[in-house]
């Protein structure tokens, strides 16, 4: 009884952090901002928070008896493990501090995956709960992160998004990546324009409906503000697939219904971009047109647009690969973090090469095989919903190659990995990340 107890507080904290992580990296770019003003020490609170969070993830699978996911993650620390010996063996020096953190966060994102679903499957929670649960935090949270920066914005407070020999370009507010910002905002949009183009009216409070319809209006205005090129290409995206669905839904349905949804989030964007040049002028129009032209600035110097797309990242990309195949010992088992002075900010290559063939099938495994799972459910039997799923998961899987910062995220790998779980949830029956499970179908119980 005891035991049913802990383990029950502990899932009800779980599902109220869902509420709680949105606000750990505002305040984190807060805290990083004014740290060197006021003298405060270089490492944020908000640090702390997801380690102790972490720890609580171990002793849920602990506690869960959850064999799959104890072997997972353990088999992620070996191939960390083993990238580590290789770094001790053949470099003279490396930052162990960079390397240990790297694989934290990696291992931090794959848990809660594991953890999240390990809730939904031993509380017995049905598919249309876990919608319900999936619409309150996916709304939730770009409505936030979003506000937050277009506050930011009209009080002229906050970081700018990226600068170099042209100038200082966009505006992310207090959020210390960009990049990290742009991921999250992009994946969500999706799946916030999924719960909208296919909300009910009529089950809908005013205020729900209009909280509901926000959500990815304010997203997509903060991604033109933040203005780096997977931004303007995430916002093309996701107008494109809800342009798309609606003309499913206008010439299979033989209804309009879908595209006055969308007729009405582009005069909410318009309106909400109405309130920013109330307050900033002509400034607005003018920062997303620099972001833009930043972008064929960059094209026209170098005249080469694959470092137009790439931002450089194909260099380092060059140079870590060398490093990796000039030993077979580094090309089975990694160069490991620690040995590179930068990251390659491409998250699948980095995989690959900081962790070796081992690493990259462990590291990969849960994620891929849930994928293609999805996937292939979704072609056998397609919905238009999936238009937005799909949609999602493609974008975010083209940021992995194109920008990274999502695997290695403690913010966007995070949501990866919750709306990985909410695809597996949709299409995946009975829903399973485990091919023994699957196998099995239904092998675990409340009880745990």
């Amino acid at each position: 009884m005891i035991e049913k107890r802990s383990l029950s507080r502990l899932e009800k904290f779980f599902l109220l952090f869902l509420f709680i992580n949105p606000f750990l990296d505002l305040l984190s770019g807060i805290y990083i901002y004014y740290s060197a003003v006021f003298g405060l020490p270089a490492v944020t609170p908000s640090l702390f928070v997801r380690l102790f969070v972490l720890a609580l993830f171990a002793l849920y699978m602990i506690k869960t008896r959850d064999k799959y996911a104890l072997i997972t993650v353990g088999l992620c620390a070996l191939a960390w493990v083993m990238s580590l010996i290789g770094q001790c063996v053949y470099f003279y020096s490396f930052d162990l501090k960079e390397d240990f953190t790297y694989i934290v966060k990696f291992i931090y994102n794959l848990s809660a995956l594991l953890v999240y679903y390990r809730i939904i499957r031993r509380t017995g929670m049905e598919k249309d709960e876990v919608y319900s649960l999936s619409r309150r935090v996916f709304c939730f949270t770009p409505f936030v992160l979003s506000l937050s920066i277009i506050i930011c914005y009209i009080l002229g407070l906050g970081y700018r998004t990226y600068g170099d020999r042209f100038g200082y370009f966009g505006s992310r507010g207090f959020f210390y990546s960009g990049n990290d910002i742009t991921a999250v905002l992009m994946l969500l949009l999706f799946i916030t324009m999924l719960f909208f183009f296919t909300s009910d009216r009529r089950e809908l409070t005013r205020f729900q409906y209009i909280y509901m319809l926000a959500s990815p209006a304010f997203s997509i205005v903060t991604l033109l503000l933040i203005g780096t090129k997977t931004a303007f290409i995430a916002v093309a995206a996701a107008l494109f697939a809800a342009g798309l669905y609606s003309l499913i839904v206008l010439f299979k349905d033989k209804s309009g219904k879908a595209l006055l949804k969308l007729i009405l989030l582009i005069i909410s964007v318009a309106l909400i971009f109405s309130v920013l040049i109330f307050f900033r002028g002509s400034d607005v129009a003018g920062n997303i047109a620099a972001s833009l032209g930043h972008i064929g600035d960059i094209y026209e110097e170098q005249g080469d647009l694959t470092n137009t797309i790439f931002s450089g990242r194909q260099y380092k990309l060059k140079k870590a690969f060398s490093m990796w195949k000039s030993e077979l010992y580094f090309t089975l088992f990694g160069t490991g973090r620690g040995s590179h002075a930068r990251i390659i900010e491409m998250d699948i290559f980095e995989i690959l090469f900081y962790y070796g063939v081992f690493g990259f099938v462990v590291l990969l495994f849960t994620y891929v095989y849930t994928t293609v799972r999805v996937t292939l459910s979704f072609f056998k039997k397609p919905g238009r919903e999936g238009i937005f799923v799909l949609g999602s998961l493609a974008v975010c899987a083209g940021y992995f190659l194109i920008a990274g910062h999502v695997l290695f995220s403690v913010t966007s790998g995070f949501y990866f990995s919750l709306v990985l779980l909410f695809a597996a949830n949709r299409y995946i029956t009975p829903m399973t990340l485990y091919p023994k499970e699957d196998r099995e179908r239904g092998v675990i119980r409340a009880d745990g």
